[in-house]
């Protein structure tokens, strides 16, 4: 297995309706995943999403969208959460 490297989005995307609506750009980089191994998306880096202090004070439904995606294609998931 080879090193995987591509660019990595986190963003912090609202719904409005029944879209998803990006709110905040968190990570726009390029990164490397080297073989065999991973990259923490909470801690890792200078891109892991807890270093960005990202908050969320206005009520409703959020979620965290990541992507990587390079010459081969995309990767991507997500996680929602509400804030009330």
């Amino acid at each position: 297995m080879k090193s995987l490297t591509g660019n990595l989005n986190l963003i912090l995307q609202i719904k409005k309706g029944n879209s998803w609506v990006n709110h905040k750009m968190v990570t726009d980089e390029n990164v490397t995943i080297p073989s065999n191994g991973l990259i923490k998306l909470d801690i890792g880096g200078n891109y892991g999403w807890n270093l960005k202090n990202v908050s969320v004070n206005s009520p409703g439904q959020y979620r965290i969208y990541g992507e990587l995606k390079n010459s081969d294609g995309m990767i991507s998931s997500s996680w929602e959460f509400n804030v009330q």
